[in-house]
């Protein structure tokens, strides 16, 4: 059977589901909580069909997602999710708050997405800790009301890719990596950027397995490359852009760089070319 919202709605309290088994894959979950509600998907939960859901607080803390899910937070407080989630099926992860608050989930257990995915942010920060990527995903940040970062991968923890990384952002920046967090693009993995993209990336103590080519092409003279420290690039590497800061990356192949931006960079350094440069 199908399991949805009543007439009457939840605007306050807790809805959880732990321990919970929907036997029947051909049943659809459509929520849509208001108010101050909260919606917790607990562990050892398990859906067999398509999840619709969203809520002011969302909670994903250890539900095994088998069909498409498609979830939301909406709300005015912060969120912080352990994690622990698996997702046989395309996920979409929505952080679409009235504020700018922090939405954070896969804070202690790896969430795995096994196809494709979509991470969204829209409006406030968005922040996932520890992460497998088995298919395609597009992390998207379209947060148009501020130049700061608000979009962060594995400021702690590790985040792996093992296929096709694309990377859409709008005025704030996003931030990959950092000193206590690591992100590992795995051999079968490409990363790549929309094309129109604004606002900076930064990437810290990312790991390439594999030896592809990564070809970086910033359009924008609003967008700024950060790269490192602890980045290590095992395929040629190419950047053409107006503005990179290098600040302490190491380069296994060839490595390309052409910055032509009208303003000062400073670079710190520290970086390792150990190819044709």
């Amino acid at each position: 059977k199908n399991i949805s919202i009543g007439a009457s709605g939840i605007s306050a309290g807790w809805l959880y589901f732990k321990n919970f088994t929907q036997q029947d894959s051909t049943s659809k979950v459509s929520l849509a909580l208001t108010g101050t509600s909260q919606l917790f998907f607990l562990a050892v939960s398990i859906f067999n069909d398509s999840v619709t859901a969203s809520a002011p607080l969302l909670y994903l803390n250890g539900s095994r997602f088998n069909g498409v899910a498609h979830l939301t937070n909406n709300g005015s407080t912060s969120v912080t999710s352990t994690g622990g989630c698996y997702f046989k099926k395309k996920a979409s992860i929505y952080n679409s708050c009235s504020t700018s608050i922090t939405y954070s989930f896969s804070t202690t257990a790896i969430d795995t997405f096994v196809t494709d995915a979509l991470i969204q942010n829209n409006i406030g920060t968005l922040a996932f800790t520890k992460a497998v990527f088995l298919g395609a995903v597009t992390l998207k940040n379209a947060n148009t009301t501020t130049g700061s970062d608000r979009y962060y991968v594995s400021s702690t923890g590790q985040t792996i890719f093992k296929g096709a990384v694309t990377i859409d952002n709008a005025t704030s920046g996003m931030v990959f990596g950092n000193t206590s967090g690591t992100l590992t693009l795995d051999s079968t993995a490409s990363l790549s950027f929309t094309s129109g993209f604004t606002g900076n990336i930064t990437i810290k103590g990312v790991t390439q397995v594999g030896s592809s080519a990564q070809n970086f092409t910033f359009p924008s003279a609003s967008s700024k490359l950060i790269l490192g420290p602890g980045n290590t690039f095992n395929g040629p590497f190419t950047y053409y852009g107006h503005y990179i800061q290098l600040n302490g990356s190491t380069f296994n192949s060839t490595a390309n760089i052409t910055r032509y931006g009208t303003g000062n960079d400073i670079c710190v350094g520290g970086n390792v070319f150990n190819g044709t440069t």
